[in-house]
């Protein structure tokens, strides 16, 4: 073979690969592959492997960009699975993928060569990796050396924030204080080294700490006027209703009234003393319980899974919906995971979105913060507590602070508001996205996550965030001109979340992040900054006063910009 000969399949094997990223290696190249979708004539193309992602490219095109070109970062990967047998020639042959970000691809292949069993390996293999690979070679794009230091792993500082607003510092009324007790999180595991308590709270935070679920004290998060809000864990009274003084004390200190604003159904929260735990009760006399009735991760992992029916309905037949769990409109319990062809015919759409009842929980949620900035626009604090204080305690506060402080509706407020109450605060990333992890992971000294199998982790999955975010999807849509930002941002910071680029959401705890020194690492501030101009919104006018949700459900609206944007494709 001549060397032009050389040149040429070099020149063909590589003309369909990705632009690669910094630390990005290409592995295979599949040619001669099928997407196959409800349009008869499928697209040809190939697929190509590389150590961070799946991409298709139809042939013939002359970019990266367009309905054909596909890029599927393996940690977006939810599923995947080989559908059809090599010796059934009649049968279907392909790789079906389920990304978390609702998106399902079908590849078909050929049947007398081994390209399936070549890329469902590869795939098995770097999702046993996965949200390491890139995290192990890729610095920040883009962003110059004297910057590569990570600008965004410090775009929130909580003493900066709580001056600003009031809460400690020359402009308070001094009764609050930060402590560092928790500087070694040796109080605390799942809080940051500081936090705000009450000022001559010091001497009993250990004491409330133990009597808190997870060691979650009070603590105040923000100021508005003379009240403030509160977060924290369920406080451990049980069926006997144990008390502890320490932590009466301890609320007696934050305000004459507070109140406690319950994210649980209340019968939930009953449910919880059984097993030790449970609710402010009646021997707090300066406590005011109300029940968000916000329910938990599975209804909420549930509702999720018909939501992603209701966009991707599979009605080619009876045997075809039967098969794919979908019984008059609605979807089997016994399908804990189904599988979803593209939209055929989508006339129970919202038979099956009503069915979900994502809608209505994105009104619950929006009601508690409702509830919530009313009582601290009357001079009430407020303290909200779910369980454990870190998936609806997380949602709830950061919609209030959002509604009552026209920073947080800018662009650096919203991320420092995710900083804030997500990451510092310790919501459980790595558990609800469902990331694979494999014993291989200690070769990088990292330790991430829960010790769970992967059917354990499976029951920990749910979509917190992103119902948060469509939340915040929600006061857009109510509020259009009182938000810096457009609703691209907030598509972008979820592709963000679940593109495994970025370490600013690969730990449960600001803990692990410290402890993983994950901010050698892209954060994802950082790489939205690249582009903040197609985040602007043309229409903001700045409106310094608070904004209340409006939370009838005619003003819910499905957010289907990002639901559908890859089910019409």
């Amino acid at each position: 073979m001549n060397a032009q000969n050389v040149l040429q399949k070099a020149e063909q094997f590589f003309q369909d690969a990705p632009d690669l990223y910094p630390g990005e290696t290409f592995t295979h190249k599949i040619p001669n592959i099928k997407l196959l979708s409800s349009n008869p004539s499928s697209v040809r193309g190939s697929l190509a492997l590389t150590s961070h992602r799946i991409t298709f490219k139809r042939y013939g095109l002359s970019s990266t960009q367009g309905d054909f070109f596909i890029n599927i970062p393996y940690a977006a990967i939810r599923n995947i699975q080989k559908v059809g047998n090599r010796s059934r020639t009649r049968s279907a042959y392909y790789i079906e993928i389920e990304t978390k970000d609702f998106r399902v691809y079908r590849f078909g292949f050929v049947r007398h060569n081994s390209q399936r069993g070549t890329v469902f390996t590869h795939v098995l293999e770097q999702l046993s990796m996965v949200p390491l690979p890139m995290l192990c070679t890729l610095p920040v794009q883009g962003i110059s050396s004297e910057k590569k230091a990570g600008n965004g792993w410090h775009l929130y500082n909580d003493v900066v924030d709580y001056h600003r607003m009031g809460l400690v510092g020359p402009k308070s009324d001094g009764k609050l204080v930060i402590t560092n007790q928790n500087r070694n999180f040796q109080i605390s595991p799942t809080y940051p080294p500081q936090f705000v308590i009450p000022r001559h709270a010091e001497n009993i935070l250990q004491d409330v700490c133990a009597f808190r679920s997870r060691a979650r004290v009070p603590v105040a998060t923000f100021k508005y006027n003379d009240s403030a809000l509160w977060r924290s864990s369920q406080p451990c009274v049980g069926i006997l209703n144990t008390l502890s003084e320490e932590d009466v004390s301890y609320l007696g200190m934050i305000g004459p009234t507070v109140f406690v604003l319950d994210c649980r159904p209340m019968a939930n929260a009953y449910g919880n003393r059984a097993t030790g735990k449970g609710f402010e009760t009646a021997q707090y006399r300066n406590v005011q319980l109300w029940w968000a009735n916000i329910e938990n991760i599975h209804v909420m992992r549930e509702s999720m899974c018909r939501v992603k029916a209701a966009v991707f309905e599979p009605l080619v037949d009876e045997t075809t919906r039967s098969a794919f769990g979908i019984v008059n409109g609605d979807v089997a319990h016994s399908v804990p995971k189904p599988s979803f062809m593209p939209v055929i015919d989508d006339s129970a759409f919202y038979h099956i979105l009503h069915q979900s009842g994502w809608l209505q929980h994105i009104r619950t949620m929006l009601q508690a913060a409702a509830v919530g900035v009313e009582v601290l626009r009357g001079g009430t604090s407020v303290l909200v507590h779910c369980s454990d204080g870190w998936d609806r305690t997380a949602q709830v506060c950061c919609l209030i602070e959002m509604c009552l402080d026209p920073f947080y509706r800018t662009s650096r407020g919203l991320c420092s508001l995710i900083e804030k109450h997500f990451i510092t605060y310790g919501h459980k990333f790595l558990d609800r996205t469902l990331f694979y992890q494999h014993e291989s992971k200690k070769s990088f000294g990292l330790k991430i996550g829960s010790s769970m199998n992967h059917k354990e982790k499976q029951r920990e999955e749910s979509p917190i965030f992103l119902q948060f975010i469509d939340g915040v999807y929600q006061l857009l849509n109510q509020f259009p001109n009182h938000f810096e930002f457009n609703q691209t941002l907030l598509i972008d910071i979820l592709d963000g979340f679940f593109d495994g680029i970025s370490g600013t959401f690969l730990s449960n705890t600001i803990k692990e992040r410290f402890q993983n020194s994950l901010m050698m690492y892209p954060s994802l501030w950082d790489l939205l900054e690249l582009e903040h101009v197609k985040y602007l919104n043309l229409d903001y006018s700045p409106f310094s006063e608070s904004i209340l949700p409006k939370i009838k459900m005619r003003n819910i609206a499905f957010w289907k910009d990002y639901y559908c944007r890859y089910s019409e494709q």
